[in-house]
């Protein structure tokens, strides 16, 4: 649902709209409040990690909490592949300055704050089930995932590190690269980054359908080595992108509710960190953020403002509409649809996929 008058308290508390004229091709005189206006704060985190508790990583519990305090992360869902011992042991609450949830990956589904073993199930089953318990289900690994009619999930990775790591092609052209990897190993994963064009066609076609919250997915493991040369050291994988959520503070329960509700916004941290982006939309009688339904208006106004200078593309139902250069773009909504922001950022004299918001939808 928008978020409507349930939050005059808060706008009447908050920093005044701009007092500028809005840029063309804004018309109308409203400039839709920021997300920090609002009173939301920006949490940046991880959906999809591994630890020792999966058959695939031996990274010990200190060391993820160490490497989260290294890469900035604020929230962390343990998403060990099921064991006998994942689900009771893994890492929850608060450990330093990272608030941790237990989780699966299980069945093509991460299922976000989970404490009783899913087993083996088909998809629908595996979505039934992570519900039951009040948890969240997004499909994992989504460039492989098959069972798209399935119903009641909440959203789809729509990047994930450990895709573009895993294909082989790319790791025999890697190989040559390995010089410039250990001179400038920060930058090693971006040798490996593919812009997700199809996983984000498949998100632009499922939300014109329903709601489909999009998500980042690290997929930390710390278990890529190419010649004895360790490509995915843990902090690497939290801070090449995150996962950011809008809330009022940091719990399980606004978490939770952050995700299902799409306030989230997903940046790649290694090229900019994102936090200062805002996606709203805001009329007369409504106001809106980023995975919110609005009704359509004749002043309903799009805005969305950047920490810094990027290309910025607001795309409606899947297709690019409108383009601009700078820190911020206001736009003056003429028919329903599915709007979602895309923006690019220069980084080392290229420009780089930076951030993506979920949509705001316009009904």
């Amino acid at each position: 649902m928008p978020l409507r008058l349930a939050l005059a308290a808060l706008l009447a508390a908050s920093a005044l709209a701009r007092a500028e004229e809005p840029a063309a091709p804004v018309e109308s005189h409203l400039v839709p409040h920021t997300c920090a206006e609002l009173g939301f704060r920006d949490f940046q985190g991880v959906l999809h990690s591994h630890s020792y508790l999966s058959h695939d990583s031996k990274i010990s519990q200190a060391d993820i909490v160490a490497a989260c305090e290294e890469a900035g992360v604020e929230f962390l869902c343990m998403t060990d592949h099921p064991s006998e011992r994942s689900l009771s042991d893994g890492l929850e609450g608060w450990h330093g300055r990272t608030f941790f949830v237990v989780g699966a990956e299980v069945n093509h589904f991460l299922a976000v704050d989970i404490h009783t073993p899913i087993g083996n199930a088909d998809s629908q089953q595996t979505v039934d089930r992570v519900r039951a318990q009040g948890g969240l289900a997004f499909v994992a690994h989504s460039e492989e995932y098959t069972d798209w009619d399935v119903q009641g999930y909440h959203g789809m990775e729509i990047y994930n590190i450990h895709t573009d790591l895993k294909d082989e092609k790319k790791l025999e052209r890697l190989l040559p690269k390995l010089p410039r990897i250990l001179e400038d190993p920060a930058w090693a994963m971006t040798l490996i980054f593919d812009e997700p064009k199809d996983l984000l066609a498949r998100w632009d076609q499922l939300t014109q359908q329903r709601r489909v919250v999009g998500i980042a997915g690290n997929d930390a493991h710390q278990n890529v080595m190419v010649m004895g040369l360790q490509l995915d050291p843990y902090a690497r994988s939290l801070g090449f992108v995150n996962t950011h959520v809008f809330a009022l503070a940091m719990s399980k329960e606004t978490l939770l509710d952050a995700l299902s509700s799409g306030h989230v916004y997903v940046c790649f941290e290694r090229f900019a960190p994102g936090k200062g982006f805002s996606f709203t939309a805001e009329s007369g009688d409504a106001i809106a953020m980023m995975g919110d339904e609005v009704p359509y208006s004749g002043d309903l106004v799009l805005r969305a403002v950047f920490p810094r200078e990027a290309r910025i593309t607001l795309v409606r139902d899947g297709k690019p509409i409108h383009r601009v250069s700078g820190d911020e773009i206001n736009w003056s909504v003429t028919e329903p649809g599915v709007y979602r922001i895309a923006a690019r950022v220069e980084a080392r004299g290229r420009w780089w996929p930076w951030i993506y918001s979920n949509p705001i939808y316009v009904r």
